[in-house]
């Protein structure tokens, strides 16, 4: 299986309806649209988005961008830009993992690396498509996948909740034993 299908797959356990979702990792939103849309204006905060399936256009000003699975999008300031989904459909549906990103992060990372380089300098400041490689697919599916152990997670501390709440603080009893067994045999 391709990274790609790889990315797919797991995208498609999460974005199970049409719409930009917020998940259980701040920052990290998951999207699916199962038809092409409008041109829709809006404010693109600085963020990276990763396409498993599908294409998108984004206007901005003059300039015409398209992502889709070869191509990804860094936005790195606030930019008005009409954006447009071009190709989904319910047995293919647009599939996005959207990264927000911090603005203040962003800078401090290129004062620490020095500021831009000649070539970055000269690019367009707010905008950018470049070609998907493998390394970024591999971190797109490791936060996707993610998604999952969060869930797991969340599903653990409310059943711990539930228990304590339940038994009325007994546990501690039992938590302070342990302790106390766990120093007398030299274990942390």
């Amino acid at each position: 299986m391709s990274r790609l299908e790889e990315l797919k797959g797991a995208l498609a356990q999460f974005a199970t309806t049409d719409g930009v979702q917020a998940t259980a990792i701040a920052g990290l939103q998951v999207i699916r649209i199962s038809r092409p849309s409008q041109p829709m204006p809006s404010v693109i905060t600085p963020s990276l988005c990763i396409v498993a399936q599908g294409r998108k256009r984004v206007v901005t000003g003059d300039r015409v961008l398209a992502y889709d699975a070869d191509n990804f999008l860094v936005v790195s300031v606030d930019t008005p830009a009409v954006g447009q989904v071009i190709e989904a459909s319910e047995d293919a549906p647009y599939l996005c993992i959207r990264l927000e990103l911090d603005a203040a992060e962003i800078a401090a990372l290129l004062i620490d690396v020095g500021g831009l380089g000649p070539a970055a300098a000269e690019a367009e400041p707010s905008l950018a498509v470049s070609r998907v490689i493998d390394h970024l697919l591999e971190t797109a599916i490791r936060h996707v996948r993610l998604l999952g152990v969060q869930v797991v997670v969340d599903q653990i501390v409310e059943h711990l909740i539930e228990v304590h709440r339940l038994d009325g603080g007994r546990h501690r009893r039992l938590w302070a034993g342990g302790r106390r067994r766990r120093a007398r045999l030299g274990v942390a």
